[in-house]
């Protein structure tokens, strides 16, 4: 998983279908989502405030990735 330079999200589009759209806080009113194999910028108007489970999959992944020497910027 990519994490790039961003912080912890804050915030997960609606996945009905379960295709695991992820939304990054990037701070200010706009927003990252990150898809299986690309990304795209939204209004928050688009999104729902991520639940504890979905946060904490994040800083596990963050984790992990930070863990294999790459680490964030943030």
């Amino acid at each position: 998983m990519d994490i790039g330079r961003v912080k912890v999200g804050t915030y997960v589009v609606s996945d009905p279908e379960g295709t695991g759209k992820v939304i990054m806080d990037l701070g200010g009113d706009m927003y990252r989502v990150r898809f299986v194999s690309y990304e795209m910028t939204v209004r928050p108007r688009h999104m729902k405030p991520a639940t504890a489970e979905q946060r904490t999959a994040y800083e596990q992944a963050r984790a992990a990735h930070a863990a294999r020497g790459q680490g964030c910027a943030r």
